[in-house]
C-alpha cells in the first residue's frame, strides 16, 4: 500500500483538513459535524494513549466519506465568487 494511502486514512489529517474549511463551505455542508471532527484530531494528538479504537473506526468509517463527498461536490460545482 502506498504511504500516501496510509496517511490519508489518519483521523488527525481529517481533523486538520476540517479546520481549513471556510464558513461558506461549512454552511453548504451543514450535515458534516465540523467541530467534532476538528476536536477529535486534537484529542488523538494529545491523548493518543486514551484513544478508543472504536472512535477511530467511527471517524474513518462514518466521517471520512462525508468529507470526501463534500470535497467532490465542491470540486464539481465550485461556488461563484
Amino acid at each position: 500500500m502506498p504511504s500516501e494511502w496510509r496517511r490519508d486514512a489518519l483521523p488527525g489529517d481529517h481533523s486538520e483538513a476540517s479546520r481549513r474549511v471556510d464558513d461558506e463551505t461549512r454552511t453548504r455542508h451543514r450535515h458534516i459535524p465540523w467541530r467534532p471532527i476538528a476536536d477529535a484530531g486534537e484529542f488523538y494528538r494529545r491523548h493518543y494513549d486514551r484513544v478508543s479504537l472504536d472512535n477511530v473506526w467511527r471517524s474513518l468509517h462514518d466521517e471520512r466519506p462525508l468529507l470526501v463527498a463534500a470535497a467532490e461536490s465542491e470540486l464539481r460545482h465550485p461556488p461563484a465568487r
